[in-house]
């Protein structure tokens, strides 16, 4: 009942603005990951000072940053598949297509970050989208829409360190 109630009422709120904490500084993800922790204190009756990295490994939740890694990726990855919005796909290329002379490498397959000088610049999603990607195995940027949601989820609670 309690995890029923903070999902509706917290988790919509924070994945209803993902896209813009996806690109925000450490300071502020580290504000929401402390809504995500006393979220999951309240649910498990925990006190102030306890650890609750168990807790959100038993409740399957991301952390902050895992989070907007997880949104910022599922748009990648439509974005790939379905070339749509138009403005995001066109800023959305592979290695292969961003050289002028073309040669086989290994990065072919890999999408092309494209370069900044500044730190938010590399936070904008057309830095961010590729370079996460990237580091994405390859079988899993291979599944349908659906699926690569469900198994990137499971991916991220197992290897991210929130």
């Amino acid at each position: 009942m309690l995890s029923a109630l903070i999902h509706a009422l917290v988790f919509s709120q924070l994945r209803y603005c993902i896209s813009v904490y996806g690109n925000c500084s450490k300071g502020n993800l580290s504000r929401i990951q402390k809504v995500i922790n006393y979220s999951a204190k309240i649910i498990f009756g925990r006190r102030k000072y306890d650890h609750v990295s168990d807790l959100l490994e038993r409740l399957g939740w991301l952390g902050a940053e895992s989070m907007a890694s997880y949104h910022t990726l599922c748009v990648t990855h439509k974005v790939r598949r379905w070339g749509e919005p138009v403005q995001l796909a066109a800023g959305l290329s592979t290695v292969a297509e961003a050289r002028v002379v073309e040669r086989v490498t290994r990065q072919n397959g890999l999408l092309s970050v494209p370069r900044s000088r500044t730190e938010m610049g590399r936070r904008r999603f057309a830095c961010r989208g590729p370079a996460l990607y990237n580091d994405l195995p390859r079988d899993l940027t291979e599944l349908p829409v659906p699926l690569f949601s469900r198994r990137l989820k499971t991916y991220l609670v197992h290897t991210a360190p929130d």
